[in-house]
Formats: structure tokens, sequence, C-alpha cells
């Protein structure tokens, strides 16, 4: 790793631990001397559980932040490798980052298995045996059964990272990260000649033809993104079209015929549904006076414990 991507990432440690709030979830940066990038990113887990702690896809999003930047490389004619992984782990907070570098084969994946809670995790984080099956053949096994049709076709370890939970035992945890080469996309890269986009990717929005993905951190972060990413565009307001997962705080919407006029937004209430009510119904009157349709309910009501929530159109 080049000397100027390990002082940006530095930089980007010191801005988390002081200005949270003011740093995007992703950046992408490149090397000014090699062709390696870095990915990272953080999430922090608000309700202390500590098998949480290390579910990187689950609440950090790392695989798809991930393959979705090879996939934007590949698509570019640029084969990728992801060669390390870095975390830290500062009190319920996790940072990680993964080095990307060009290569003469193409690895398209990125995924893990961990063991957490203090549970004898250096035996069962990536054991492949079948008694416990927490190793690669673990994510082979996940990739068919969830599209039969995706064929993971070699896999191997990146490398791994081991917590001790600093004097606190059921946070100790052992995450086994994997690179993956796999038939789901198939790039004819000797007719590509498109030069790479270095232009750091701040944005945690993912797109694609059909589809509008949100997420944060927690549900306070995802509310303000929600609010901000929203903004014009449009969608399908069928029900069955819209997911708000409340465990990985991510949105999943589909592109569509209905222009959002102002936003999406999540409306919340701690106290009562009723009290819920009420609060829409107070914003619905200011955004939509004359009762002409322009503000309605999503979903909902939803809960997160003793949340409740709307997500509503304005």
């Amino acid at each position: 790793m080049s000397k100027n991507i390990e002082n940006y990432r530095k930089r980007f440690y010191k801005l988390m631990e002081s200005t949270m709030g003011d740093v995007k979830p992703l950046i992408v940066e490149q090397s000014e001397n090699t062709n390696d990038m870095i990915v990272f990113s953080s999430y922090t887990i608000t309700d202390n559980n500590c098998d949480s702690l290390h579910a990187f896809s689950k609440k950090g999003n790392m695989n798809e932040i991930v393959q979705n930047r090879i996939k934007e490389l590949n698509e570019q004619g640029i084969k990728i490798k992801p060669t390390k992984v870095d975390v830290s782990v500062q009190g319920w907070t996790v940072k990680w980052s993964v080095t990307l570098e060009e290569s003469d084969e193409n690895w398209d994946g990125l995924s893990s298995r961990g063991a957490g809670c203090g549970d004898n995790v250096k035996y069962r984080a990536g054991n492949n045996d079948p008694y416990i099956n927490n190793g690669s053949d673990s994510i082979i096994q996940s990739a068919a059964s969830k599209n039969p049709s995706f064929n993971i076709t070699e896999i191997e370890e990146i490398n791994s990272y081991y917590y001790d939970g600093e004097g606190t035992p059921n946070k100790e945890f052992k995450q086994i990260f994997y690179r993956y080469k796999s038939d789901r996309y198939n790039y004819d890269f000797d007719n590509v000649n498109d030069k790479i986009d270095v232009n750091p990717k701040i944005n945690n929005t993912v797109n694609d033809e059909d589809k509008i993905i949100i997420t944060g951190n927690n549900l306070e972060e995802l509310i303000t993104n929600v609010k901000n990413q929203t903004k014009g565009i449009s969608i399908n307001t069928d029900e069955s079209k819209i997911n708000l997962d409340l465990d990985t705080y991510r949105l999943t919407l589909e592109t569509g015929d209905t222009k959002v006029p102002q936003n999406l937004s999540i409306i919340i209430d701690n106290e009562s549904v009723e009290n819920l009510r009420m609060r829409w119904e107070d914003i619905k009157k200011r955004n939509d006076p004359d009762n002409e349709g322009k503000s309605q309910i999503l979903l909902g009501p939803l809960e997160d414990g003793n949340i409740h929530i709307y997500l509503v159109l304005l």
C-alpha cells in the first residue's frame, strides 16, 4: 500500500473520531504512485449486540460496497483483486478498509465468515468442518442457494482479523475475509477502452437499473440520508416494492412513475402509534394543505423496539 493511501486513511480515522457526522460513509481513493485502491467505511452498533459487532456485511454493507466498486472497474475493462482487509474497533464502532489492485485475473467478489461473543472464536471462524460450516465452503453454498445461476468458481482467504474485546470477553471476535471468482458477469476485458475513473465515490446510495438502495450506520443516519437522497427521484409506490430493513438500516426502493415532489421521510415516535399518527397528520397538513394527495404513507406503522415508524412521501 502506498504512503499516500496510508496517510489518507489516517486522516479519515482522525475525522471519524472527531466529527463523525461530517464524514461520508464511503470513500474510494487511488494512489498517486501505484494502481492499488482502497475502499473503506465504518458502522456503529447501537444495541450492544456482540454478534452484530462483526456483522461486516449485514451491518457494514462491506460485501456490497466492495463488489459495486469492483463492478464499476470491471465495466471499464479493469481486472481487480482484493489484496488486503484492515479493521479497527473502537468501542462499538468498527472501521474497515479493503485494498484493491489491478490484476491479471479478475476476482469479482468479497465475503467473510466469523465468530463472535467470545465463544471459542479462533476455532469457529473460518472452520469448514461440516458440523461447524463457517468457512469458505459455506460462502459457496450460500451463493448457490440464493441464486442457482450464480457459481463461485474459485475462493481463497485474503487475511483474518482478531479482536480480543479489550477487557470485555463477550466482545471478542475473529473474522476471515475471502476473495472469489464467479460467473456472475461476463466482461470482454480486451474490448473495453475506457480509462479508470479515480474520482472519489462519496455516496451511500446505490443505484442500478431498477433499484435505489439507501443505507445508514444507525436509524438517525438513515433518516438523514433518506431525506437528503430522495429529492426528485421517481419510484414505484406499491408497498410490495418498498423494503425498509430496520436491522441493517437499509431502504430499498424500485424506480417507477411517481416523481417525489420533495423527498421521502422516515417519521418516528417513541411513545405510541397514536402519537405517530398525530405527528403525521400535522406534517401532512403543512405539506399538503389542500389535501390533494401529494403526501402519503408508503410503509407503516413499523416497530423497532419501542420506536414506531412511518415511511412517507412528501
